[in-house]
């Protein structure tokens, strides 16, 4: 299979009379041609895509392909309608192909960048230049630790004396204007790759960290996690954005689905 696709892509070189891509230590690396021939080929897609649409739409039949990538630990946050406005969509629509792609936000950026997906739903806001960024929901982070068998939940103020560390997720970050409660901290930060990195940090050694109230809540059954005491002015709200393209081609499916989540109440 491998030789099949070097040799089709040496035919298209030759074709073009240019090198599309070298091979390097992690595999093939797009050349500056390569990429321009790359962003042609996706903006023809989008093209014939569209044009694919319309031409049904003139059928009175409504096709194409969605695809979406959002972060996990979403569904069970009670402000994340995603899945409302998913379930109503696909039953007015049957003939749209839809992919769901779970990533972090750094891959979700880059899927939006490279074109490979439509939408994003993340807590990312990206270029205003580039991109439409439409809050949807929020997420509520509370600063929370496990409480120890004998001393019991810690309090903000006992969190240096009993040794604890802070857990940050990479993509966080400590707000000025609270950041100096913690100021002791700042040579004791962890980090940690997503929710559930954070969590398995804290409930296996002496660690604080910010958690979403409903991921919280999963928790509680099956981890001896508590919000720390004297650490409401901690809190913060994240948004979470509808983002997408902005002069990106996008077929009557991608719109319309656009649109629902924007006339969601």
């Amino acid at each position: 299979e491998k030789s099949n696709i070097s040799r089709a892509l040496r035919q298209l070189e030759e074709r073009l009379g240019e090198i599309l891509c070298v091979r390097g230590p992690k595999g093939f690396d797009l050349t500056d041609f390569g990429r321009s021939v790359h962003s042609a080929a996706i903006m023809l897609g989008d093209a014939l895509e569209v044009a694919r649409s319309e031409m049904m739409r003139a059928r009175n039949a409504v096709t194409g392909v969605v695809r979406i990538g959002m972060p996990d630990n979403c569904l069970s946050n009670e402000e994340c309608f995603v899945t409302d406005v998913l379930r109503d969509y696909m039953a007015q629509m049957p003939e749209v192909e839809m992919h769901l792609h779970i990533m972090s936000s750094e891959l979700l950026r880059e899927a939006l960048e490279e074109r490979r997906i439509h939408l994003a739903i993340n807590s990312l806001r990206l270029m205003p230049q580039r991109y439409e960024n439409e809050i949807l929901f929020k997420e509520h982070f509370r600063l929370y630790a496990k409480a120890d068998r004998t001393t019991g939940v810690p309090h903000l103020a006992q969190l240096r004396s009993r040794g604890f560390s802070l857990v940050l997720r990479e993509d966080e970050f400590l707000a000025d204007d609270w950041s100096a409660s913690l100021d002791w901290l700042r040579n004791r930060k962890i980090y940690a790759s997503g929710l559930e990195a954070v969590a398995t940090l804290m409930d296996s050694g002496p660690f604080a960290g910010f958690l979403p109230t409903h991921y919280f809540r999963q928790l509680q059954g099956d981890r001896a996690f508590h919000e720390v005491g004297g650490a409401s002015e901690l809190s913060y709200d994240f948004p979470f954005y509808l983002t997408y393209e902005r002069d990106r081609p996008r077929a009557y499916p991608v719109t319309s689905l656009i649109q629902r989540f924007l006339r969601h109440p």
